[in-house]
């Protein structure tokens, strides 16, 4: 590194990281570094969703598609079928 003093907090970090690199116990903290990393802290959401990274939108459409599907093999004939006939109503009605 250059011949620049490092502030006490970053000493104090990369002192941790060689500690837990190199096996051994890292230093103790003293009592304002907690307070001070907190409010450092950024409160930001998780990069990635948590548990099996499923969105709620995938769950919501593997859990209804089913249900969706069955309604639709059950209703969509006679929905089609009436919607068919009302056109052909229309047309024989105005020829």
């Amino acid at each position: 590194m250059s011949g620049k003093a490092l502030d006490p907090k970053l000493a104090e970090i990369l002192a941790s990281i060689r500690a837990t690199v190199g096996g051994e116990a890292p230093p103790t903290v003293t009592a304002e570094a907690p307070e001070v990393e907190v409010a450092a802290a950024p409160m930001v959401a998780p990069a990635r969703p948590a548990g099996d990274g499923q969105t709620l939108e995938a769950f919501m459409a593997a859990l209804a598609g089913p249900k969706i599907q069955a309604w639709l093999d059950a209703h969509l004939p006679e929905m089609v079928q009436a919607a068919v006939d009302a056109e052909v109503r229309k047309l024989m009605g105005k020829s």
